[in-house]
C-alpha cells in the first residue's frame, strides 16, 4: 500500500514520527472516508484496515517500530 497521490493534512506529531524514525511515502498507509475512496484499499472499512495491519507486520523485525495514527470518520460515529 502506499501513500495517496495527493496532499494530505497531517498534523504535527505525524510529521515528527515521519521524520524522527524515518519512514518514507512507501512505508504509509492513509486510509480517509472520502467519497472517491470507496471500494478501494484506501477506505477506512474493518477488513482494509485488518489486511494493512496485516501488511504493517508481516516482514516486523524486533527494532522495527509502528505508528498507528486514527482520526475518528467524518462521516460516522466511529471513535479510535
Amino acid at each position: 500500500m502506499t501513500l495517496l497521490p495527493r496532499p494530505l493534512y497531517l498534523t504535527p506529531s505525524m510529521v515528527a514520527s515521519i521524520e524522527i524514525y524515518g519512514y518514507h511515502d512507501s512505508d504509509i498507509v492513509v486510509m480517509t472516508d472520502e467519497e472517491e475512496n470507496k471500494n478501494t484499499k484506501h477506505w477506512p472499512s474493518k477488513e482494509n484496515i485488518e489486511q494493512a495491519m496485516i501488511d504493517l507486520v508481516s516482514n516486523a523485525s524486533d527494532q522495527d517500530t509502528f505508528v498507528f495514527y486514527c482520526e475518528p470518520l467524518r462521516h460516522s460515529a466511529f471513535a479510535c
